[in-house]
């Protein structure tokens, strides 16, 4: 391999000295090699010119941008979600570990090379014009993705390497337009102004726990009348079921006249059977982006909490027990995210009669189990998000339980 020699023994940036440059030689068959990294202490990423001078040779020169681990059963599900991105054609080509095994892919005009974490991190290589690229895969589906330049191109070559968070306006800023790799649309955006309310709440009290705990309420805060509404349709339907029924046999041979009896029925009692929906269908795309948002923000990284959560990029494990041999994780947060669920459902079902009351009892029950399971894993922020969510969502149903006028 070729050794390469830098021009300097560091490099120091500040304030007064914002960029700076250093510059790496290497010689091999009489010809120099010389890559020029230039630094800004504003941006995540580096300026880099390749050249090459001197010497007559036919042989390619391999630019490696990045190398993919080969896919592993002890891989977290984040990691599992890693993958080597090529921009060609006006279209990323998306390779996951092991999507390539003892085979060489070509691509004659990859825009860029990119490598995504699942989660926080995108590192790209992105020369100023497409170049040829080559994806090579081993044995055991490790992928490593390169730029190969023939002696001509090699002599002059200027590139873009980014490395940083997986954030579309962060990679705005960096102005090398790579905008197509992450995902885009109304939940990204809800989620970015989510994350700039999170960020405030964070200069107050500068914890990121604490951070979203706050921006739960505020959130509960804001659909509470949605909320409030929801929930006395919802006991009202209730406390009609019985009217409603009899009125199902009364005018079981007499469709037109069932349907105009309900519809006084409901215009009586004030409501909308819709309205027990409509509130909750508004609320579902916040969630949503809160849910994009919170798995994906890299100030979460790392960040402690309280007690025994110490990153909330991470399941929150209290302790690990071994179990035939593999170390299972005892985490905290699902469990009390499964009980307030239960509460919360049980809150519900109150009221209910009949097949109705049957099916909520077995929600009940379920539910809870279900999410504990599915969602056991997940990082340590977007847990205490849901249970601080269940927990206020408890204290609402109480409080217009409470208030809601007795038909």
């Amino acid at each position: 391999g070729l050794i390469f020699r830098p021009d300097q023994e560091n490099l120091s940036l500040s304030k007064e000295k914002t960029s700076g440059t250093l510059t790496l030689q290497a010689e091999k068959s009489g010809r120099t090699i010389t890559k020029k990294f230039t630094f800004d202490n504003q941006k995540y990423g580096i300026n880099l010119e390749l050249s090459m001078t001197g010497g007559k040779t036919a042989d390619n020169i391999s630019l490696v941008g990045f190398s993919q681990p080969p896919p592993s059963a002890t891989r977290s599900r984040t990691q599992a979600m890693e993958q080597i991105l090529v921009y060609s054609g006006d279209k990323p080509t998306h390779f996951k570990p092991g999507s390539i095994k003892n085979e060489e892919r070509k691509i004659s005009d990859a825009a860029y090379l990119a490598r995504n974490d699942g989660q926080y991190i995108l590192t790209l290589l992105k020369p100023d014009k497409s170049l040829p690229a080559l994806l090579s895969g081993d044995g055991a589906g490790s992928i490593t993705a390169a730029y190969t330049l023939t002696p001509e191109m090699a002599k002059n070559q200027h590139f873009y390497f980014y490395s940083g968070p997986t954030d579309n306006a962060t990679v705005a800023k960096e102005g090398v337009g790579v905008a197509q790799i992450l995902p885009s649309g109304p939940m990204v955006l809800v989620g970015r102004f989510i994350l700039k309310i999170l960020t405030f709440f964070h200069r107050i009290i500068p914890n990121w726990g604490v951070a979203i705990i706050l921006l739960t309420i505020l959130l509960k805060i804001i659909f509470f009348p949605l909320t409030r509404l929801s929930l006395r349709t919802m006991k009202t339907m209730q406390k009609l079921q019985p009217y409603l029924k009899d009125l199902s046999k009364k005018y079981k041979d007499n469709p037109k006249a069932m349907q105009q009896e309900m519809f006084g029925i409901y215009r009586q009692y004030r409501i909308n059977p819709m309205a027990g929906c409509l509130p909750m269908l508004v609320q579902i795309p916040i969630f949503i982006s809160i849910f994009i948002m919170l798995k994906t923000a890299i100030m979460l990284r790392g960040a402690p909490f309280c007690l025994w959560i110490s990153d909330l990029s991470l399941p929150d494990a209290l302790f690990t027990i071994n179990f035939s041999g593999r170390e299972i994780a005892i985490n905290v947060l699902p469990f009390l995210m499964g009980v307030t669920t239960f509460f919360q459902q049980k809150l519900s079902s109150a009221g209910s009669s009949g097949m109705a009351a049957q099916q909520q009892k077995m929600m009940t029950f379920m539910m809870p189990v279900m999410l504990t399971v599915f969602l056991y894993n997940l990082p340590s922020g977007l847990m205490l998000y849901w249970t601080i969510t269940n927990l206020f969502s408890i204290l609402e149903q109480k409080i217009s339980t409470h208030n809601l006028k007795t038909i």
